[in-house]
């Protein structure tokens, strides 16, 4: 089976946001250092524009290879050493008894935990359509409804998208120079690496997590290399006993377009 992904349209005006950021002034500052930051940030803004106009076109891979790659260089051989091994970790069982809405409570425990100290705010919600567990924006944090969550899953939640990807932003914003909020150019790169060396020095990179991160890496190696979906999918079942709802999960986030 072949899923037929459907997508919202744009919500804002693309061509506007093209034109704000061609207006930004970048040649009048007088720091070379500075200048180059923010004409790099915009230049990673307007690839960003490239992807979510082409959402749903064969287009949306290159782009998204544009800014995030991989570049098929020598040192992704290792990488995919690595995801093939964190792929193949035997799978632990850990019983998965909170609900979204205890969840929410466990997180929002470590926002007020942070609010506490500085100016803190984040909103933690609960939505149905996610395909992932958790996300987070710059002020606050959705899981995904309908799903049983155990105690070291919400632990890494709140470490990963609440203490990494929250805070920092907030921190950032509140530099005087407001980019260190929206990221420095390759950002994200970091923030994901970050995040999940903080959940490694947290104690809560479990082995289920570690061959989630494996997967998803090896998913979209097959994609980038033209593997149907329905062949991925038995690759993560069959190779590295993924599942049948992780495994299309891992593969929904590779080939959506």
């Amino acid at each position: 089976y072949v899923p037929q992904f459907r997508y919202q349209p744009l919500a804002f005006d693309s061509g506007m946001m093209r034109r704000n950021l061609a207006r930004i002034p970048v040649d009048r500052i007088a720091d070379d250092g500075l200048a180059r930051l923010y004409a790099r940030k915009r230049d990673e803004l307007g690839y960003l524009l490239d992807m979510v106009e082409s959402v749903g076109k064969p287009e949306f891979t290159w782009a998204s290879r544009k800014l995030y790659g991989p570049d098929r260089s020598a040192s992704e051989t290792t990488f995919l050493e690595d995801a093939q091994h964190f792929a193949s970790v035997d799978p632990e069982y850990e019983a998965a008894t909170l609900t979204p809405r205890q969840a929410q409570k466990i997180l929002q425990e470590c926002v007020d935990y942070y609010a506490g100290q500085a100016p803190f705010t984040c909103a933690v919600r609960i939505r149905e359509h996610l395909s992932a567990n958790a996300a987070a924006g710059e002020q606050s944090v959705v899981i995904r409804d309908h799903t049983l969550y155990n105690q070291n899953d919400v632990r890494a939640m709140a470490e990963h998208e609440i203490s990494v990807h929250v805070l920092t932003a907030q921190n950032g914003f509140s530099q005087p120079l407001k980019v260190f909020g929206a990221g420095l150019p390759g950002y994200l790169q970091d923030q994901e690496g970050y995040a999940i060396f903080s959940e490694y020095m947290l104690r809560v990179l479990s082995p289920n997590r570690l061959r989630m991160v494996g997967g998803r890496a090896l998913a979209v190696d097959r994609m980038l290399r033209g593997m149907p979906f329905p062949r991925a999918f038995e690759s993560l079942v069959e190779e590295y006993r993924f599942s049948l709802p992780d495994a299309f999960s891992i593969c929904e986030r590779a080939y959506r377009l």
